[in-house]
């Protein structure tokens, strides 16, 4: 029995690149391709060639190589990158698989671009804020192309802050940072009527109690928001140029009261206010501001009623009176001293014969 040996198809392909990291444009990066086919005894032609590249993101060749075709090998290609986006390695190995036959094998490898920074005076923060990334002037930060938002800072100069197109190519920015002057520092004093209230301030934590003072203040623009219990949050913008008191009156909250007398139709009295209603059937409706009040209810026939209400919110009372007692009437008492006199008369009848 005749046993042909089975031939095994074996290939392997692979692109490494450096520098490992990704590089901004200006670096030079290098592609190593590394492949292993099989040929199986056959040898190719001679005008057959492996090829090898580096395309840039636009698809141009800017480096390539050709070498005879092996079974196994390694080559490499750099270049300087001077556009932002994915450039491409790209290898063509043929082996022999019933006839000679090319693979194509490729990697990409990103790119960035770069913005390059120089300011008057040098020294200064600057910032890609969208991208986080940040160096001091002069410097180059890298970027992908686009529009970004560029900060620089610099102590005792005006913030600088603008988007900026960044191109595939890169981009350099001169920038002269104007001087700023002398921060200025007031005092704002905030008055409330009532007194009594939080007063909270744009840009300073916490709160203080009014009245109170807010001290060494920057020059600008504030925000007051005044809080009191029973009372609607006030607010007030200020521009702060000058050390300055400002009054805040406050609006009190309006809660409606309803007070319902069993028996109905009572006089109901607030106290404090001076505010009489009958009861009717469905009630006595006052609106009062917030805080504590005394109701008086009165009808005659029962006795008088006075209790306390603390007025947080909308509220329904409800308040029983009772019945004050039956007075002696007229002809009844006219019975009983008539009745007595009888009596009294006959006790003197009495009296006068035993005498």
């Amino acid at each position: 029995m005749l046993i042909i040996p089975t031939a095994v198809f074996t290939q392997s392909y692979n692109i490494t690149w450096t520098p490992s990291w990704r590089p901004s444009i200006g670096y030079t990066i290098t592609a190593t391709f590394n492949w292993h086919v099989s040929f199986f005894g056959h040898t190719p032609p001679s005008d057959l060639k492996n090829k090898f590249y580096i395309k840039d993101p636009q698809g141009n060749i800017r480096a390539s190589k050709e070498l005879p075709v092996t079974e196994s090998g390694s080559t490499s290609l750099s270049v300087k990158t001077d556009y932002a986006g994915y450039w491409i390695a790209e290898m063509h190995i043929y082996h022999y698989s019933n006839g000679w036959k090319e693979s194509v094998w490729t990697s990409k490898k990103y790119v960035n671009s770069k913005i390059h920074v120089e300011t008057t005076p040098s020294g200064a923060r600057v910032h890609i804020t969208d991208l986080g990334v940040e160096g001091t002037s002069p410097c180059t930060l890298p970027s992908t192309p686009g529009d970004h938002w560029v900060q620089i800072t610099k102590s005792g100069y005006r913030p600088w802050t603008e988007k900026i197109y960044i191109p595939p190519t890169g981009k350099t920015l001169h920038v002269t940072l104007e001087e700023q002057e002398p921060p200025e520092f007031y005092d704002l004093t905030v008055k409330t009527i009532p007194s009594g209230a939080k007063i909270y301030l744009s840009g300073v934590k916490g709160y203080k109690i009014s009245p109170c003072t807010f001290e060494n203040l920057i020059k600008g623009w504030y925000t007051i928001i005044a809080r009191k219990t029973g009372y609607e949050e006030a607010r007030q913008h200020v521009f702060l140029d000058r050390d300055k008191t400002v009054t805040i009156t406050l609006t009190p909250i309006t809660y409606t009261l309803t007070v319902k007398t069993n028996p109905p139709h009572c006089t109901v009295t607030i106290v404090e206010t001076g505010e009489s209603k009958d009861s009717g059937e469905n009630g006595a409706v006052f609106k009062l501001n917030y805080g504590t009040y005394h109701i008086r209810v009165v009808k005659e026939g029962y006795n008088e009623v006075t209790t306390t209400v603390e007025l947080n919110k909308d509220k329904v009372v409800t308040i029983d009176l009772t019945q004050q007692p039956p007075e002696i009437g007229i002809s009844y008492g006219y019975t009983v001293i008539m009745a007595l006199s009888v009596l009294a008369l006959f006790g003197l009848i009495v009296a006068t014969r035993w005498l």
